[in-house]
């Protein structure tokens, strides 16, 4: 990315460290300067009968439909679409592909979008503090708008008109998914993108000095070159689902509730002896900031090595693998985030994600 590359060498550049989690932690914590455990936003989903969105027909034959991944996925896509239009689920949500013995089991931790007033049901937001303290501001880009030059152009046009313009990208993320981040196909549409952000770039810093440019990234990328399969381990080890625990399967994280202490110690032998990744000790859930108060997230917490996913998880379909991913351990360095700003930051620390908050409120004054 060489106009980049340039760009960058005029001002502050770093790589700093993400979070364990994905997009719905980290940005939450981007934006508040608070870490999962303090916010209490990590998963996409919680553990919250009383509260779930779902509802499954009671003519629907749940066990029957849950053998097969496609079946389960339309009728998902029933249980969704009826949760959105009763106003319970946001209409930008991805659809997931949870089995319906299980789906009334969970709730969205984080109904509003991140720059929607009290977005974190009471942790204050930059998007809080610029109301706040009456600092015009417009929003562009994902889940609303859709591709770079799209995002780009808009976000030029209001530039014009206010005084601070937040745009989000997510074609990259898309791109790595779905080539991998070592391919061809992905390096010459990383290419592409560096020609169109850097004509970006070129125009609006013709409009004047005192504009200031912050770019980062919430996570980085990384080839997959393998699979676990968790769900026939379980499987094996007899332990009963909703009768001795309950599972939610991400795409690089497992998380599991249990109801005893017999299945409780099955469950924690078979992770331990499962190939792949590794059962996270109680010092890694308070280094990588998930020791919450409650065990809505999980009482058990498995991680896949890097390069490995979880598969069947709750987003298969058809079996098979997408080509890159995140949400490994934050400390390898391929998944580490970025930030640049043309701007002297006067942070000093600036070790990971959660310290962008604080380089945008001194940017911002507020």
């Amino acid at each position: 990315m060489p106009h980049l590359f340039n760009f960058f060498q005029e001002g502050y550049f770093k790589s700093i460290k993400t979070l364990l989690g994905y997009s719905n932690a980290i940005i939450p914590s981007i934006f508040s300067g608070a870490y999962p455990s303090e916010h209490n936003i990590w998963g996409v989903y919680k553990m919250s009968p009383k509260t779930s969105p779902f509802k499954v027909s009671l003519l629907i034959p749940k066990s029957i439909v849950d053998k097969s991944l496609i079946a389960r996925y339309f009728i998902n896509r029933r249980v969704f679409s009826n949760a959105k239009k009763r106003g319970l689920l946001p209409g930008h949500l991805s659809l997931l592909n949870m089995p319906l013995e299980l789906i009334t089991y969970f709730d969205l931790s984080m109904r509003k979008y991140i720059i929607e007033p009290d977005s974190m049901n009471g942790t204050i937001t930059l998007f809080d503090l610029m109301r706040q303290k009456t600092v015009p501001f417009e929003y562009v880009g994902y889940p609303w708008n859709k591709g770079s030059q799209q995002i780009l152009e808009l976000a030029e046009k209001q530039i014009h008109n206010t005084s601070v313009v937040f745009a989000y990208i997510d074609e990259i993320d898309h791109l790595g998914h779905e080539y991998g981040i070592n391919s061809k196909d992905f390096l010459d549409r990383l290419k592409s993108f560096d020609e169109l952000l850097g004509r970006f770039l070129q125009r609006i810093m013709k409009i004047g000095e005192e504009i200031s440019i912050t770019i980062f990234s919430d996570h980085g990328m990384h080839d997959v070159d393998g699979t676990v399969d968790l769900k026939s381990r379980i499987d094996s080890s007899g332990l009963k689902v909703r009768k001795d625990y309950i599972p939610f399967l991400d795409s690089t994280i497992a998380r599991f509730w249990t109801f005893n202490n017999n299945a409780k110690e099955r469950l924690i032998n078979t992770l331990e002896n499962t190939i792949g990744g590794r059962l996270l000790t109680a010092e890694e859930i308070i280094k990588y900031k998930i020791n919450f108060k409650s065990n809505q997230y999980g009482d058990l917490f498995y991680l896949a090595d890097v390069g490995k996913i979880i598969s069947p998880s709750f987003f298969t379909v058809i079996r098979g693998t997408v080509k890159g991913m995140h949400g490994w351990d934050p400390e390898h360095e391929s998944q580490h985030s970025f930030i640049f700003s043309n701007q002297d930051p006067k942070i000093s620390d600036m070790s990971d994600v959660t310290k962008i908050f604080y380089l945008l409120r001194h940017t911002l004054n507020v």
